[in-house]
């Protein structure tokens, strides 16, 4: 096996590959450390190559996540427009989240909410 391998790591005492474990990754060849994941995403299991990003609606500030469990839903009057947001931003004045949390739009205060839930706007377009 050679001294190193994606979504591991070399080590230093024998030379063996070793997984990343949960929380890291590993994405280019001969690197001798596995990385934290950065803040926005999660890492599902061990020996991970690449970035899962936290779902629209849903943010993770601290680097290392596990699961999507780890990324938070944003609050009530806050979103995330897009995946991997590490914080969550808030309706403008006239704009909310209809009382729901985990929202990645918001709608116009002045508007009847749609049934299914799904937001009417997008911040920029607030």
């Amino acid at each position: 096996m050679p001294s190193w391998v994606l979504g591991r790591r070399s080590s230093a005492r024998s030379g063996a590959c070793l997984p990343s474990t949960a929380g890291t990754y590993n994405s280019k060849p001969s690197q001798a450390a596995c990385l934290a994941r950065p803040a926005g995403s999660y890492c599902p299991g061990a020996a991970q190559t690449k970035v899962t990003a936290c779902p629209a609606g849903t943010f993770r500030a601290l680097p290392g996540a596990t699961t999507t469990a780890d990324c938070s839903a944003c609050a009530i009057n806050t979103i995330a427009a897009v995946p991997g947001a590490k914080t969550c931003n808030k309706c403008a004045a006239n704009a909310w989240t209809g009382r729901l949390a985990g929202q990645s739009s918001c709608w116009p205060l002045n508007q009847k909410l749609p049934a299914t839930g799904r937001a009417l706007l997008t911040l920029a377009e607030v």
